[in-house]
C-alpha cells in the first residue's frame, strides 16, 4: 500500500486520471442494474421452502393468489351482476391467470335420479327479488362461497385469481393489466386489489423512489455536514467525490455479476454514504491541521508535499485497521442463510476497500495539485465549533461516574427489551396504516380472509378412506388455528359427492368406507369434467410413475393475515402434528408462498 501512496504522489495526474477511468468503466454499467422485490429472490434455492414451492408449482400450479374485490350497493341488481360477470371474463383473459374463482365459476355437486351432477353454480341473473333471494341463499349454503367469495353482508364479491406458475410471474404486468380493469369496473362501484403480487410490484417502485430520493438526500446532507464541519470546498468535494467514486464502483459491480437489488441490498448505497467518507474526513482534517501549523511557505510544492507525506504516513496505520474492521464486519454476514444477506457484505465490503484505496491514493494526489484554502492556510479555525465539542468533552470528564452509570443503565434497560421486538417480513406492513395498498389488503382479509395461502402436500393413495381420513384430521387442525381462514381439500368434493349420490342426505357428507366407491365417484367426476374443479387439489393427470394420477393431493389453508411470528408458529404447529401424525405414509410438505413469510 506504501509504494501506491508513493506512486500516486510522485504521479498525481495518473493516479487521478486511472480512478477517473475505472469509474467511467463502472458507471457504463449503471443504466442495466436491475430490482428484485420477490420474496423468494431472498431464499436459497436449495431451502426447503422454495424446493416445496418448486414442487408444488409443477403439480398444481402457481401457489400465489391475487384477490380483485367488488363492492356496490346494489350487488345483487341485474345491472351489478351482468358488470362484474363480464370483469370475471376479462380476468380470464389476462396473461399467465389458469383460473379465476367467483361465483360465476364456481361449480356445485347436485344430487339427481342417476347419482350426481356437476353443475355450474352461476345459472344467471336473477330476474325477481324472490331469485335473488335465492341465490344467497344458495350461496350461504355453499362451502366455500359464503365469506371467502361473497361477503357476510352481501355487499362485496372476489374473484381470486390463480396463476399457471408462481415463478414465471411479471408482478408488474400483473399489476397494471388487473388495476386497468379494476378502474375501468371501479364507477360508480367500488373494484380494489390485494395479494403478493400486487404488494410487490409496489415494492419494485417503492425501491426504485427511494433510491433515486435518499441517494441525493444523503448526498446533501453528507455537503452540508461537511460544509459546516471543513469550511471549504476542497474539504466538502473531495470526501464526497471519493464516495460518489465508491458507489459507481459498487453498483457498477453488481451489473457486472448480475446482481439485482433486493430488500436487503438496497442498503447498500446507505451503508457506503455512511461509511465510506470517513478515510476522505481524516485526510483532509488532518491535512488542514498540518498546514495550520505551519501557516507559511506553503506556496511551495516541497512545503506543501511534506504536509501531505506527514499527513498520509501518520494515518495510513491508522485507516487501514479502521477499514480493516469495517471489511471484516461486513464480511461476518457471509455466516447468514440468505444469499442476498451473504453479498451484501461482499459489495458493501467491496464499496469500503474501494474508498479506502480512494481515500490513500486519489485525495493526495488531488492535494497535490491543488492550492491549500487560504483560510486554512492563514491558521484560521472554527473556534465555535471547537468550543462546542470542548465544553461537552469537559462536561463528560467532569460527570463521568453519572455519565457511566446513565450508559450502564441505558445499556441494561435496552438489553432487556431486545427479547420483545417482534420480526415481521409481511411486505403490506412496509407500508403504514392509511396508505391504499395496505387498506386494500386488510379490508380483504376482513371481508373474505386473506390473500395469501399455505399449501399442504400429502402423499399416498388418495382414493383411499385412510388417506382421506388422514387430511380431513389434519384439514380440522388447520381450521382450529385463528390464523385459517378457510380450508380446502379433495375431501370436501368427495364427502359432496357421496351426499349427493344418497339423495342429498346431509348424514352421508362423510368419507365413504370403501375406496371402491371412492374411485367410482371420482370417475364420474372426471367424466363430468369435473377436473378443472379439482386439479388444483389432487394430482390428476399423474406422471410417468404414476400414469393414474392420484397419488399426491394438497390442502390449501387461506390465512387472515401473513404476520412472520404468527406463521412461524403455524408451521411449528403444523409440522409437529405432521410428525406426529403421518407415521405410515409419505409426510407431508408444507408449502405455499404464505410459508415463505415464516422463514
Amino acid at each position: 500500500m506504501s509504494k501506491l501512496i508513493d506512486l500516486s504522489l510522485r504521479f498525481p495526474k495518473t493516479a487521478i486520471s486511472l480512478a477517473i477511468l475505472i469509474t467511467l468503466m463502472f458507471a457504463q454499467n449503471l443504466p442495466h442494474i436491475e430490482f428484485d422485490p420477490d420474496v423468494k429472490a431472498m431464499i436459497p434455492k436449495d431451502f426447503p421452502a422454495i424446493q416445496n414451492l418448486k414442487e408444488i408449482d409443477e403439480t398444481f400450479g402457481g401457489s400465489e393468489i391475487l384477490i380483485v374485490a367488488a363492492e356496490s350497493e346494489k350487488l345483487f341488481s341485474e345491472e351489478v351482476l351482468k358488470k362484474f360477470e363480464n370483469l370475471h371474463k376479462e380476468l380470464e383473459e389476462l396473461s399467465n391467470v389458469d383460473r379465476v374463482l367467483s361465483i360465476y365459476s364456481m361449480k356445485e355437486i347436485v344430487s339427481t335420479s342417476d347419482g350426481f351432477e356437476v353443475n355450474d353454480f352461476w345459472e344467471g341473473i336473477p330476474e325477481d327479488e324472490d331469485g335473488i333471494n335465492f341465490l344467497k341463499e344458495r350461496i350461504t349454503n355453499h362451502d366455500h362461497l359464503y365469506r371467502t367469495i361473497v361477503s357476510e353482508d352481501f355487499s362485496a364479491m372476489s374473484f381470486i385469481l390463480m396463476f399457471s406458475s408462481t415463478f414465471a410471474m411479471d408482478d408488474i404486468k400483473i399489476r397494471n393489466e388487473v388495476e386497468s380493469l379494476a378502474t375501468k369496473y371501479s364507477n360508480p362501484d367500488n373494484v380494489y386489489t390485494a395479494g403478493i403480487p400486487i404488494t410487490q410490484s409496489y415494492l419494485l417502485d417503492s425501491m426504485r423512489k427511494d433510491m433515486q430520493l435518499l441517494l441525493p438526500l444523503g448526498i446533501l446532507l453528507m455537503i452540508i455536514l461537511l460544509a459546516a464541519s471543513f469550511r471549504s470546498w476542497m474539504g466538502v468535494f473531495l470526501p464526497m467525490i471519493v464516495v460518489i467514486m465508491s458507489l459507481i464502483w459498487t453498483i457498477g459491480l453488481m451489473v457486472l455479476v448480475n446482481e439485482k437489488f433486493v430488500i436487503i441490498t438496497i442498503l447498500i448505497p446507505i451503508i457506503l454514504i455512511a461509511v465510506a467518507n470517513d478515510y476522505g474526513i481524516h485526510i483532509i482534517a488532518h491535512y488542514f491541521e498540518n498546514i495550520r501549523q505551519k501557516k507559511s511557505n506553503l506556496d511551495s510544492s516541497e512545503n506543501k508535499m511534506v504536509a501531505i507525506r506527514e499527513t498520509v504516513s501518520s494515518l495510513k496505520r491508522p485507516i487501514s485497521l479502521a477499514g480493516i474492521t469495517t471489511v471484516i464486519g461486513l464480511l461476518s454476514l457471509l455466516g447468514h442463510f440468505l444469499p442476498p444477506a451473504k453479498r451484501l457484505g461482499l459489495l458493501a465490503g467491496f464499496g469500503i476497500i474501494a474508498a479506502f484505496i480512494l481515500s490513500l491514493t486519489f485525495i493526495p494526489a488531488v492535494l497535490v495539485l491543488l492550492r491549500a484554502p487560504p483560510g486554512i492556510s492563514g491558521g484560521g479555525q472554527d473556534r465555535q465549533l471547537n468550543r462546542f465539542l470542548i465544553g461537552w468533552g469537559k462536561f463528560f470528564t467532569k460527570y463521568k461516574i453519572p455519565v457511566l452509570i446513565f450508559c450502564a443503565l441505558f445499556i441494561i434497560i435496552s438489553g432487556i427489551k431486545i427479547p420483545q421486538m417482534k420480526i415481521d417480513t409481511d411486505p403490506v406492513h412496509y407500508y403504514r396504516k392509511g396508505m391504499e395498498i395496505r387498506d386494500n389488503n386488510e379490508k380483504i382479509g376482513e371481508l373474505f380472509g386473506g390473500s395469501s395461502q399455505l399449501s399442504l402436500v400429502v402423499y399416498g393413495d388418495i382414493k383411499s378412506p385412510e388417506t382421506l381420513h388422514k387430511m380431513k384430521e389434519l384439514s380440522r387442525f388447520l381450521e382450529n388455528d385463528p390464523l385459517v381462514t378457510d380450508v380446502v381439500s379433495i375431501v370436501d368434493q368427495v364427502e359432496s359427492m357421496h351426499e349427493a349420490w344418497n339423495e342429498g342426505d346431509s348424514t352421508f357428507k362423510k368419507i365413504p368406507d370403501e375406496r371402491a366407491v371412492i374411485a367410482a365417484y371420482l370417475e364420474l367426476f372426471a367424466m363430468q369434467g369435473g377436473d378443472e374443479n379439482i386439479e388444483r387439489l389432487v394430482d390428476v393427470w399423474g406422471d410417468s410413475l404414476n400414469p393414474d394420477g392420484y397419488h399426491s393431493a394438497q390442502i390449501l389453508a387461506r390465512l387472515g393475515k401473513i404476520s412472520s411470528a404468527e406463521v412461524l408458529q403455524l408451521m411449528n404447529k403444523i409440522e409437529a402434528y405432521i410428525d406426529k401424525n403421518y407415521t405410515e405414509v409419505k409426510k407431508s410438505q408444507v408449502g405455499g408462498t404464505g410459508s415463505l413469510m415464516g422463514i
